[in-house]
């Protein structure tokens, strides 16, 4: 299995402001091919965990927190309160452990450790960790699960690939 099959196409999770930096890079370079390597490897350095990409302003609902209602978020979102609700998130969506999600979910890419009751539906990737429960279900063109995650509910993944089983070595993203 190559890196490019177990982590994914890396370039589908750079947030518009890092396009920007390599777009500012290249421009302030003149062309300097120093410059213009810097900005290849940079570019082509993946991130293991779709943790780690979480956007440097996430909409947060924190822990102990709890909204009601439909939500639309523009950006990423992470979640260590309750949501009762359906969300449609255009980045990245976070559900922390202890965090609680009651409705449909639909984002472009999310790592869920807490739980869920409904349908979750993802562009791209999605990730259980080992302590997610899920009660619905589950659709994705990647889908990864940790040991120790409980789905009640059906998956489907939508690009054909197996879905892949892991064990968590790391703790959580700081």
């Amino acid at each position: 299995m190559s890196p490019s099959d177990r982590f994914g196409d890396f370039r589908h999770g750079l947030t518009s402001s890092e396009h920007l930096s390599v777009s500012t890079l290249n421009l302030q370079s003149d062309h300097n091919p120093r410059s213009l390597r810097l900005e290849m490897f940079m570019a082509d350095t993946p991130r293991r965990r779709l943790a780690d990409r979480v956007s440097s302003s996430p909409t947060f609902i924190g822990s102990g927190s709890r909204f009601t209602g439909d939500l639309e978020c523009a950006s990423d979102l992470v979640v260590g309160g309750t949501v009762v609700g359906d969300g449609d998130v255009q980045g990245a969506l976070t559900l922390s452990e202890g965090g609680r999600w009651e409705g449909e979910i639909r984002a472009g890419n999310a790592v869920i450790a807490g739980d869920v009751e409904g349908s979750v539906t993802i562009g791209e990737k999605l990730e259980l960790r080992a302590t997610a429960r899920i009660k619905g279900s589950l659709r994705a063109r990647t889908i990864a699960v940790a040991k120790g995650a409980i789905i009640e509910g059906d998956m489907a993944v939508t690009s054909g690939k197996p879905v892949v089983h892991f064990e968590e070595k790391r703790g959580p993203a700081k």
